[in-house]
């Protein structure tokens, strides 16, 4: 197990000194490196190891989800509006997307992952691939996120709307919260703030009923 970490570790750091961050690799790519480094060979090939590598510890260390989340996507979908995820995640997005079905009924149109598309929140390579996905321009999507680094500047460098959502700030652990993320309360920010994901469906927000997507 430690040879195993020690692999892991210097193919991260190797790869930083390259810059790239490993969380924008995709699985596939990552595990034949690992196993480089360990001086070992791959017995099953990497792309049918790989969806396992995506979700190992799910089920073990299963994430906290908004129980608030689920509600307000079905609202949106029943508007049809597309509701997209984007993560910055060594997991593929189409694991986190079934995850997040099964075990939370969150029903997302995608899941975008990091490693999916070899960027990172705030890079807006990342906001830009869920405008592809969806066909809409960046202008007309709204990105709704709880980080003001990765999600407010990021959405806004790509072109999108930008929206700080604050309901999740209690749950940070002691340190994680920065000053910057606090820049979203200020109303010199123009940015607006929301502390329930349900505003969302309040005060005109979203309130415009997007016609379906064969009108």
């Amino acid at each position: 197990m430690r040879q195993v970490e020690a692999a892991i570790d210097s193919v991260h750091s190797r790869l930083r000194a390259e810059g790239r961050e490993p969380i924008t690799i995709d699985p596939e790519t990552l595990i034949p490196l690992y196993a480089e480094a360990a001086n070992g060979d791959l017995i099953v090939p990497a792309a049918e190891l790989a969806p396992r590598y995506s979700s190992v510890g799910l089920e073990d260390h299963p994430p906290t989800t908004n129980p608030e989340a689920a509600s307000v996507v079905r609202a949106l979908a029943d508007r049809h509006f597309p509701v997209i995820a984007i993560t910055n995640s060594a997991r593929r997005g189409s694991t986190w997307r079934d995850y997040l079905l099964d075990h939370a009924g969150l029903e997302f149109c995608h899941v975008i992952s990091s490693c999916d598309c070899g960027a990172a929140k705030p890079d807006p390579a990342i906001f830009r691939e869920a405008a592809r996905r969806t066909g809409i321009a960046p202008g007309e999507i709204l990105h709704v996120g709880d980080r003001w680094e990765l999600d407010v500047e990021g959405a806004l460098r790509a072109g999108f709307g930008a929206m700080l959502y604050r309901g999740l700030w209690r749950f940070y652990p002691p340190g994680e919260s920065s000053d910057a993320d606090s820049q979203g309360s200020s109303p010199t920010s123009g940015v607006p703030c929301v502390d329930r994901l349900d505003e969302l469906l309040e005060g005109g927000i979203l309130m415009v009923r997007r016609p379906p997507p064969d009108a």
